[in-house]
């Protein structure tokens, strides 16, 4: 694997890392917009906080199941990039024992570029991991953000209906009125 190579699949790998940041993006705003059309459905109150209560529930998983998915797909490819580094350093070596005499300088260079590839991979290890870590601190929050706002939807809407009722039990009292006066 060639240091172009490498950098091209860094390249690749950072491009995916930004395609799924915005998957999640999209996947929190059609959540938000679900749970906000379940607030304002024509049902009653019971049903709309079930609703919302299991969607809440489906969008956490989802979250939690696409945080696991994007754990592994790194992990897969940072054992990629390191089974690849093994496999170029022993064709390097098996060359190196054919003609050690004549390319004694060369193997000292390619030592030299497996230890700097090696260091670039633990550096990105060490960076894929913290992106990780923020990625499912982000996702933690928007689950967390979610819930207080089912929370609050819900709380509304059992106010409205309170509201309503009593509107609807007034307008009872007047027609009733009305019919006894009449």
């Amino acid at each position: 694997m060639s240091l172009f190579d490498y950098l091209e699949a860094r390249r690749r790998e950072a491009q995916l890392k930004r395609q799924m940041r915005d998957a999640g993006k999209i996947v929190a705003g059609a959540s938000l917009g679900a749970v906000l059309g379940l607030l304002f459905a024509p049902q009653s109150g019971e049903k709309t906080r079930k609703d919302i209560s299991d969607k809440a529930q489906e969008t956490k998983d989802y979250l939690e199941s696409a945080t696991r998915d994007a754990a592994d797909s790194i992990q897969f490819k940072a054992y990629q990039a390191s089974e690849q580094v093994k496999k170029t350093y022993g064709d390097l070596k098996e060359k190196a024992e054919q003609k050690k005499s004549e390319l004694q300088d060369d193997i000292e260079i390619a030592k030299a570029k497996a230890k700097a590839v090696g260091e670039v991979v633990k550096e990105d290890m060490r960076d894929l991991k913290g992106d990780v870590e923020d990625t499912k601190e982000t996702l933690k929050e928007g689950a967390e953000n979610i819930k207080e706002e089912v929370k609050e939807g819900a709380s509304n809407v059992a106010k409205e209906v309170s509201e309503a009722s009593g509107e609807i039990k007034k307008e009872v009292e007047n027609t009733k009125n009305k019919i006894e006066n009449k």
